[in-house]
């Protein structure tokens, strides 16, 4: 049969943010935010991370560092663009588009005048590191900062022989980008994971 090759569409770029009013320099690189006293801002952020099943990798109050981990489904923490396939064969024809960063997809590419199926899944595991500097009495400036490790695991069946297996791995750090080799996807963080860490801190 016939088919259009897949189309991909990056990301689309980003638009400057403006560093946040009264916070100067944040450390890690990132989101940052002044709030309320450092010992209520630091337990609710431990509770609720908890509760939303972040892992608690790591706590040091002396330092005032908070380390946290999520694993899972990488949207909506990361856009990785979009991917358009269409394959025209004897049975019709199929079409295919999805996001880049989707956890799972199943889909048809055309190779060499043969129709092959794929199986694609992505997942995201992040590290977030959160620092809490003590300001006074009654504020504290907490800053959010995050490494992205994104794996890429597609599976390949023709409708005869074994199936190819390719799994590949990038890392980006916030506000940054990373391309996965073979089938070129360029992945990159939307910041959304930050701020849902940011908006715990809320009374």
């Amino acid at each position: 049969g016939c088919a259009r090759q897949p189309t991909y569409q990056p990301p689309s770029p980003s638009a400057p943010q403006a560093a946040p009013a009264a916070v100067a320099d944040p450390s890690p690189p990132g989101k940052s935010v002044v709030v309320g006293a450092f010992e209520p801002t630091w337990q609710r952020l431990l509770a609720r991370a908890q509760s939303h099943k972040f892992v608690v990798e790591k706590t040091d109050r002396r330092t005032g560092r908070m380390l946290l981990r999520y694993s899972g489904d990488p949207m909506p923490h990361v856009d990785c663009g979009s991917i358009t396939t269409r394959v025209v064969r004897a049975e019709g024809e199929a079409s295919y588009t999805f996001p880049g960063a989707v956890a799972q997809q199943h889909y048809e590419i055309n190779r060499n005048g043969s129709v092959f199926a794929v199986d694609r899944r992505m997942l995201l595991d992040a590290q977030i590191d959160v620092t809490f500097k003590s300001i006074d009495a009654r504020r504290t400036r907490v800053a959010v900062g995050s490494m992205y490790r994104l794996k890429r695991d597609q599976t390949v069946q023709g409708r005869a022989g074994k199936p190819l297996q390719f799994v590949d791995t990038i890392g980006f750090t916030t506000g940054a980008s990373a391309t996965f080799p073979n089938a070129a996807t360029r992945c990159e963080a939307t910041g959304r994971l930050e701020s849902l860490v940011l908006d715990w801190l809320r009374p």
